[in-house]
């Protein structure tokens, strides 16, 4: 069989199966009340409970909660707080890259890179600056909003690489994980509202 007749699934389509994913993931976790239970300090028991496999259970659930779109700030603070400023901080970062590179590789392998066909003169401008600068585009989207599962989401559809994600997610996350593993005391204050 050639390659020619392999059917192929149109933008839309692949739009679509991410959406019926990401929602029917979402339902299965608000119907439990999962979403609610996931908090910096359920992880930090989790992990701690863990022993010397805390670390293990730290960065897998880092990387599911980010494919779950759960903000990457509730597992980067309990990092922190569970392994110290430098080793939580370093832990926090690494991860977190691993966790949101993952992410962009499934939306991108689900959802293919439907921002191209965008016609919408605005939103089209807005892309082009994106593609024109792409590392320094995820850079800045980095830097201002980490590892926010919006930004995920639209990195990975648009038509930006992996090695252009992951250099500029790279450089973006540094300023933001210095902040949490040098504030954690504040950050926890402020997430927990």
């Amino acid at each position: 069989m050639s390659d020619d007749a392999t059917p192929r699934i149109g933008p839309r389509t692949r739009v679509a199966l991410l959406a019926v994913i990401l929602g029917g993931i979402w339902l299965v976790m608000w119907r439990t009340g999962a979403l609610e239970q996931v908090t910096v300090d359920w992880v930090r028991a989790k992990v701690e409970t863990a022993g010397a496999l805390g670390w293990l259970l730290y960065v897998g659930a880092f990387c599911g909660g980010v494919m779950l779109h759960i903000p990457g700030v509730v597992f980067a603070l309990t990092g922190v707080l569970v392994f110290g400023p430098v080793l939580g901080g370093l832990l926090a970062y690494s991860t977190g890259l691993l966790a949101i590179s993952l992410n962009f590789l499934f939306i991108r392998t689900v959802g293919g890179q439907p921002l191209n066909d965008i016609e919408n003169k605005l939103v089209r401008r807005a892309l082009d600056h994106i593609d024109d600068h792409p590392v320094r585009s995820v850079a800045i989207g980095r830097l201002l909003l980490s590892m926010s599962p919006p930004v995920n989401l639209a990195l990975a559809l648009s038509s930006i690489s992996f090695r252009q994600h992951l250099a500029g997610s790279a450089l973006g996350l540094i300023v933001p994980m210095l902040v949490v593993a040098l504030f954690t005391d504040a950050v926890v204050r402020w997430v927990a509202g």
